[in-house]
C-alpha cells in the first residue's frame, strides 16, 4: 500500500510540474500491473473527471443506489474506485 501511495503522489506531482511547465500532458505511467485503490469523494462526477483528464483513466462502472455512488476507472494496469 505504501508503494502505491508513493506512485501516485510522484505521478501527481509529475503531472503537476508539467503543467506549470505547459507540457502536453501523456499517459503518467506506463507498465502497473494491479495497482488498486478505492477513495470517498465529496463529488465523484468530479474526482473521475480529474482522474480522465489528469492520468488518462476511463470510466469502467458506474453504478448508483439510495445511499452510494461507485465510480470505477482504469488505465494503464491503475484501477481507481
Amino acid at each position: 500500500m505504501r508503494n502505491i501511495c508513493l506512485l501516485l503522489t510522484l505521478v501527481l506531482l509529475a503531472l503537476i510540474e508539467g503543467q506549470a511547465a505547459g507540457a502536453k500532458t501523456e499517459p503518467a505511467f506506463t507498465g502497473v500491473q494491479g495497482a488498486f485503490f478505492a477513495l470517498s469523494v465529496a463529488d465523484g462526477e468530479a474526482s473521475a473527471k480529474w482522474y480522465a483528464e489528469k492520468l488518462g483513466l476511463a470510466v469502467d462502472m458506474r453504478t448508483k443506489s439510495d445511499k452510494i455512488a461507485v465510480i470505477v476507472l482504469s488505465g494503464s494496469g491503475l484501477v481507481v474506485e
